[in-house]
């Protein structure tokens, strides 16, 4: 798989989590698509492609470069935030493909609380216990709420 292919898929798998396949979540994955100036056409046929099928994040995640990881994990941070919801399923997802990413799920995680707009609806009791997990060996509970209140 290419690039492209990789991000699409991996975005896919993300916009599915929820159950929904929403027109904000697509429509965050084509501009991010432009914005890394990824033939239009391209995306728009890997978007139907995964649309309709199931993947193997496991055997994807072994093809992304070193220096891809970082731009698709949060191209899927940020279709996660298009449709200013987010979900406990979405979460979990972005935070397996951060490991197998070899990428810190915490900062996954903390991007999208730092980067959720202000109408967005999650559910801070769910933020607040993944995040007690991943920080859990490294900083004090009293650090961890005051950095997200």
């Amino acid at each position: 798989m290419n690039f492209t292919e990789q991000l699409v898929a991996m975005c896919v798998a993300v916009l599915k989590a929820d159950g929904r396949n929403d027109v904000a979540e697509i429509e965050e994955i084509r501009k991010i698509a432009k914005n890394l100036e990824i033939d239009p056409n391209e995306v728009e046929a890997c978007i139907a492609n995964e649309l309709n099928k199931e993947r193997n994040l496991t055997e994807i995640v072994a093809e992304v470069k070193a220096e891809d990881a970082e731009i698709i994990l949060e191209a899927c941070v940020d279709v996660i935030l298009a449709d200013k919801t987010v979900v406990e399923k979405e979460v979990s997802l972005l935070l397996e493909l951060a490991t197998m990413l070899k990428l810190s799920p915490a900062k996954a995680a903390l991007a999208i609380a730092i980067f959720a707009p202000s109408n967005c609806t999650f559910f801070p009791s769910l933020f607040t216990t993944i995040l007690l997990d991943i920080f859990s060996d490294s900083l004090s509970i009293g650090s961890l709420l005051y950095f997200l209140y």
